[in-house]
């Protein structure tokens, strides 16, 4: 009998430390996915949420939108809003969670130099007006006198790792002289539904509107001049889609003279050039976490967690291509868990990029910081 009673005592012991263990596996397990764009900080950042395991399936913000509003993801990534005619999923919550620059990146072989590029001149080339390399326009933007930020570092230990700081502490005048050969371009654009194609688009247009006369679309191929004309993109035969930030990346990489715009840390990773853009300020901007910092300093945030960029601030330092990626979550989800864990691996996200700094991507402060902590409240 006491044999009889121990077995049952160790079968109901067993029994309820599985109850438990698969409760906490389930409740400390979330899913999501969308943004390729935000992939790198994802990746790197989805380890230091202690307790929670976070999975992300790096694809486009059209699917990461896609998938959150099926109730595929716990959680979704996207660079852009749901469209007015979208269906959205209950108690959709935006956070602006992460930011990076979009890099205009190219391959041209023998010249690893950034290299320069105003707005207009880079509307022409992605319109397909501009051709060559050595075209009078780019010419024009790499032989000249130009005036570029000038930074502070100061370094602190993250993580045991020693980290660099830049601070904006002025500007500074040089003389380029870039000589750029007779070679075809290649245009290389997201031929899926991208939040990356919207921000680039929505730059173009609303500092070319000449070149880039058309309302802004996370379709490029939809956001093209002369879209639905004999002008459209069909009849150019140097444009080439490709598929997520991976996608543009390697195709850019393996054609001579092609040129894109994808985050700046699959650029680098790939040994790409990459163009330093003219802003509003009359500067000339590398892509870097501190110059999209100085350029989210002048959007504006709506109380919805919605962002508007300011395109054309004159804000000296602002790097004018930066993008910020939406968390998508739910004031309804799933369970009390499923929303306990994205509060915390969002409220994770907000600090973390300091820890990788290599990857550019900017951490959140200032009114931008305020609007997501107050949007990650309202998840659950």
């Amino acid at each position: 009998m006491k044999i009889s009673k121990r077995i049952k005592s160790v079968a109901v012991t067993a029994a309820a430390f599985l109850a438990i263990s698969t409760s906490a596996a389930f409740a400390g397990t979330i899913n999501g996915g969308g943004s390729s764009f935000a992939d790198p900080l994802m990746q790197a950042c989805k380890n230091d949420t202690t307790g929670v395991t976070v999975n992300y399936t790096s694809s486009s913000s059209g699917t990461g939108r896609s998938s959150f509003t099926a109730g595929l993801f716990d959680f979704a990534g996207s660079d852009s809003a749901y469209g007015s005619s979208d269906a959205k999923p209950a108690g959709l919550v935006y956070v602006p969670v992460l930011a990076a620059p979009l890099a205009v990146a190219f391959n041209l072989p023998g010249n690893t130099d950034e290299i320069y590029l105003s707005a207009a001149t880079t509307a022409k080339i992605f319109a397909g007006k501009i051709k060559k390399w050595n075209d009078s326009a780019i010419a024009a933007d790499n032989n000249r006198t130009i005036k570029t930020p000038v930074y502070k570092t100061t370094y602190k230990t993250v993580k045991g790792k020693r980290v660099a700081t830049k601070t904006q502490t002025g500007t500074t005048s040089k003389v380029i002289d870039i000589d750029l050969p007779a070679l075809p371009i290649t245009v290389v654009y997201r031929a899926d539904n991208s939040g990356s194609s919207g921000g680039f688009t929505k730059w173009l247009n609303s500092t070319a509107k000449t070149d880039w006369p058309n309302a802004t679309n996370n379709d490029f191929f939809k956001s093209f001049p002369g879209f639905n004309t004999s002008a459209d993109l069909t009849s150019f035969t140097n444009f080439q889609g490709a598929s997520g930030s991976a996608g543009v990346t390697n195709v850019t990489n393996n054609i001579s003279g092609a040129i894109t715009y994808v985050e700046s840390s699959f650029a680098k990773k790939a040994g790409l050039g990459i163009a330093s853009i003219g802003n509003s300020a009359g500067e000339f901007v590398a892509p870097s976490s501190t110059g999209v910092n100085a350029f989210i300093a002048a959007a504006t945030f709506a109380t919805d967690g919605q962002y508007t960029f300011n395109y054309t601030t004159t804000a000296t330092g602002a790097y004018p291509l930066g993008l910020i990626t939406y968390g998508l979550a739910s004031s309804s989800s799933k369970s009390a868990e499923v929303a306990a864990d994205v509060k915390k691996f969002f409220t994770g996200l907000l600090t973390c990029p300091a820890k990788y700094p290599d990857i550019d991507y900017s951490t959140p402060t200032g009114l931008w910081l305020t609007t997501a902590q107050a949007q990650i409240a309202k998840i659950g």
